[in-house]
């Protein structure tokens, strides 16, 4: 499990890294960050001589607050990527794993239909309770239940594409599949 720029720095360096035996390596989950499918893929074209196979990098969306992941591509699942326009290529994660929801949310709080974006809300039995010491920012992300994370993606079919934090995005929150 290692985060997307993690994928690319490690692609830069192939040149320079010792030769590694790594087909014992059933799967490299790409987590955290919007995972693009370049990274992914020139990841397991970079370490194919070492036996990266094509379709390893599988994509996750995790956080610490549920303790670790909200979403698994399954291993031996071929990946997916859909391309978004002007949020590029980006892998699918997967679906919900067991005990957690996912619902994309409008700036208003309201649910969206399948294929918009908007901002990434979960909630599950273990979700944390709250941020240490922070009841204004614990009251802002926890609402009725859910978490809102600031991370903007889209579900399709239940399963998920992150595009990033919402902070990041100059205002571009709820484009809807194909808006480029």
């Amino acid at each position: 499990w290692m985060p997307n720029f993690a994928f690319r720095h490690y692609t830069r360096l192939r040149r320079v890294m010792p030769r590694r035996d790594l087909q014992s390596l059933k799967a490299w989950i790409c987590c955290s960050e919007p995972c693009r499918h370049a990274d992914a893929v020139g990841f397991e074209e970079a370490y194919a001589e070492a036996g990266v196979r094509p379709g390893a990098v599988l994509g996750c969306y995790a956080m610490a607050e549920t303790v670790f992941a909200v979403t698994q591509t399954p291993p031996g699942t071929a990946p997916r990527s859909r391309n978004f326009g002007h949020d590029g290529e980006l892998l699918n994660l997967g679906g919900p794993i067991d005990g957690i929801e996912i619902s994309i949310r409008d700036c208003d709080g309201r649910p969206v239909p399948d294929g918009r974006f908007g901002e990434i809300a979960v909630r599950g039995a273990f979700l944390f309770d709250g941020y240490d010491r922070d009841a204004a920012l614990t009251a802002d992300r926890l609402r009725g239940g859910w978490y809102f994370s600031r991370d903007r993606g889209c579900l399709i079919g239940g399963e998920l594409y992150v595009a990033g934090r919402l902070d990041h995005l100059n205002g571009r929150f709820g484009a809807v599949v194909g808006d480029g």
